[in-house]
């Protein structure tokens, strides 16, 4: 295999791998979401990260010089890999995520039930008056 073709197959096994860990970093957004800060930074963080990586592969790959058929077969890659893959572990992740969301809510309700029986229960009488030939219990009078 020469140098060319070897370099290209880096080049998109790069682009997988990139994708791969863009997804990931997605998933976790979408799982701990918060504000437009909070997903701007990390994919910000991430091109960097992906220009750091291109980089050293035109240094492993083609002695240091960056050609235009490595960038875009990582382009390639990374647009395959989202085009496919990436579409279903969204929506899977999507659809843990509400899933999560479910089970909070109910065991929000669960102990909240629970502790209103736990507080009727502790609010109880120890010996509550009992009836009598079906009348109720008369009251006491003052003592004098």
């Amino acid at each position: 295999m020469g140098i060319q073709s070897g370099s290209i197959c880096l080049a998109l096994l790069t682009g997988l791998f990139l994708a791969v860990l863009y997804d990931l970093l997605r998933i976790l957004q979408i799982a701990f979401s918060g504000s437009l800060r909070h997903r701007f930074l990390p994919d910000f963080f991430f091109l960097l990260f992906c220009g750091l990586v291109t980089e050293l592969l035109a240094i492993a790959a083609e002695f240091g010089r960056v050609r235009f058929y490595l960038i875009a077969c990582e382009i390639i890659s990374v647009c395959a890999y989202q085009m496919t893959l990436g579409i279903v572990t969204r929506r899977f992740a999507l659809a843990l995520c509400r899933l999560n969301e479910r089970w909070r809510r109910l065991r929000r309700r669960l102990t909240a039930f629970l502790l209103r029986g736990i507080r009727r229960l502790v609010k109880m009488p120890v010996c509550a008056p009992q009836k009598r030939n079906g009348k109720k219990p008369q009251k006491m009078g003052k003592i004098p």
